[in-house]
């Protein structure tokens, strides 16, 4: 598997990010505690040997916590909790409209299997 690398950047806002984590108890999410730096250290893993590690899965979700500590060091924590709040806002918005559109469609194919049911004879 080709490893995506966070570049030297991104790495040092993270770690950043994670000591404020740490010592000033700031969190992105309710749970883990500290989630930068368990993120961190599951990125580091990868390299041990039998590491159960889902590598995609945490790099994106670095690159996602990248972002938001590079807004938090940039224009302040009310700043970054706003923006990520739209964005999962959205986020929640889209997952709605695709389950909605998902459930009609569920519905109109049940309706249609139903109808041939009714027309087809009974032997």
């Amino acid at each position: 598997m080709k490893k995506t690398l966070l570049n030297n950047y991104e790495l040092a806002v993270l770690h950043r990010g994670a000591n404020e984590e740490k010592e000033k108890g700031v969190m992105i999410h309710s749970w883990p505690k500290y989630e930068t730096n368990e993120l961190l250290c599951d990125y580091y893993a990868w390299a041990m040997e039998g590491a159960k590690v889902d590598y995609e899965i945490v790099v994106e979700a670095l690159k996602d916590l990248f972002q938001w500590w590079a807004t938090y060091f940039t224009c302040g924590e009310e700043t970054a909790r706003a923006i990520h709040k739209e964005y999962n806002d959205e986020l929640v918005r889209e997952l709605t409209a695709r389950c909605e559109a998902a459930r009609k469609k569920n519905i109109e194919e049940l309706e249609e299997i139903l109808q041939i049911m009714e027309d087809t004879p009974n032997e």
